[in-house]
């Protein structure tokens, strides 16, 4: 029986698979160059947000910027984690979010359930039935996962691309 983290892990990859093949209307160049240099950056240790209004094209933003930073060519992949950044050796973990890839996306709590149990397991932070079911305790534990990263003996990167919650 496949949990609902492995369903929406999948559903999540279906659309991002799918979505990939539209265009932009532009090519979002100087914002890509923008994104790539937070990313690359060692000082960078604040949240990136982009903003806009609806149909200014954040999501297409997002898959464009997969499939140039992170070589994105298949979403069934993305548990791989790619070399990218400064650090000699490191990886990076990512983790996306698409509230339109199902009707359960939009729910907060599935999504940082999923973020909190695949951060935990990667960084072996917790086993993964110690992450809460709750939604105060999983923004609590999210959080905390999030700083614990940076000083995880792994060293290893996570990029966290969350679409429109």
């Amino acid at each position: 029986m496949r949990k609902n983290i492995d369903i929406e892990t999948a559903e999540q990859a279906v659309w991002a698979l799918n979505a990939k093949t539209t265009t932009m209307a532009h090519g979002r160049d100087d914002e890509i160059y923008t994104m790539t240099r937070y990313c690359d950056s060692q000082s960078a240790i604040t949240p990136l947000i982009i903003t806009g209004g609806s149909g200014a094209g954040k999501t297409s933003l997002m898959l464009k910027f997969m499939l140039h930073y992170l070589d994105f060519k298949d979403p069934n992949q993305s548990d791989a984690l790619v070399s990218k950044g400064w650090r000699r050796r490191a990886k990076m973990m990512f983790l996306s979010h698409f509230t339109c890839a199902s009707s359960s996306a939009r729910n907060p709590v599935r999504m940082l359930k999923r973020f909190c149990t695949r951060i935990a397991a990667h960084y072996y932070l917790d086993k993964p039935e110690d992450v809460p079911g709750d939604y105060l305790g999983l923004c609590k534990k999210f959080n905390s996962y999030c700083r614990s990263v940076g000083t995880s003996f792994r060293g290893d990167m996570l990029m966290v691309m969350v679409d429109s919650m």
